[in-house]
């Protein structure tokens, strides 16, 4: 909540965050399931009641820019519903976690509580999930799965894309240097970055950025915290 409230006192224009259910039925803001990196227990948050969940820890070693640390007051893990409290008009991004019906139906009923679909975004890289939340809430936007990710490259390097029908509201897409430094680590110094720029040069084009955004999408990359982040 703390990260939050610094966020939006800077003029952030969307928040972006991740949900999951806890054994008691909670929905939480969490990124991981096991808690080993945000709290230091090995523990599966959805099998321990919301009550039991431990602090996080401070400080807290960012995953994505390996050396950096983040500290504060508030370690405690939020709840859904104090987020759309404290923010009933901030508009969010909710990634879906976990293939959970019970999960996907809470998010739903609590955005129909606040009256807040048309500022809440539906997000998950698998399409069965996002299937699974337009059902729940058909009126929230929502974005382009990794399977729809990947159908729209592939069809603007061939030439079709204009024939795709597009019913998604914006693309989420990690900047390559955080998809090398978190999840598919690739070699360090120059042979690392050779990679890492080609894949940028690959997926991020502006011709085909200026096309979805011609079709009336929203397009967010992520994470921008250094310069060289911005190249």
């Amino acid at each position: 909540m703390e990260a939050f409230e610094h966020a939006v006192s800077e003029g952030c224009d969307w928040l972006e965050l991740d949900v999951r259910r806890t054994r008691d039925g909670v929905v939480v803001v969490c990124h991981d399931r096991d808690l080993s990196r945000q709290s230091g227990r090995h523990l599966d948050i959805t099998q321990i009641d919301y009550k039991d969940l431990p602090p996080y820890r401070s400080p807290l070693e960012v995953t994505f820019s390996p050396g950096s640390f983040s500290s504060g007051c508030d370690r405690r893990i939020p709840r859904l519903v104090e987020v759309f409290q404290r923010f009933p008009r901030q508009p969010m991004s909710i990634e879906v976690k976990d293939d959970d019906d019970d999960l996907i139906n809470e998010v739903a009923s609590l955005v129909r509580s606040f009256d807040r679909a048309p500022i809440t975004l539906w997000a998950s890289f698998r399409e069965r999930i996002l299937r699974k939340c337009r059902r729940a809430h058909p009126e929230m936007p929502f974005c382009f799965s990794l399977e729809r990710g990947l159908l729209t490259l592939l069809l603007w390097y061939l030439g079709l894309l204009p024939l795709l029908p597009l019913g998604e509201a914006a693309l989420l897409f990690p900047l390559p240097s955080i998809i090398n430094r978190t999840y598919f680590p690739l070699p360090r110094g120059l042979a690392g970055h050779a990679l890492s720029k080609m894949a940028a040069w690959f997926v991020l084009r502006p011709k085909l950025l200026k096309f979805l955004q011609s079709r009336g999408l929203q397009v967010w990359l992520w994470v921008l915290n250094e310069e060289r982040d911005f190249l």
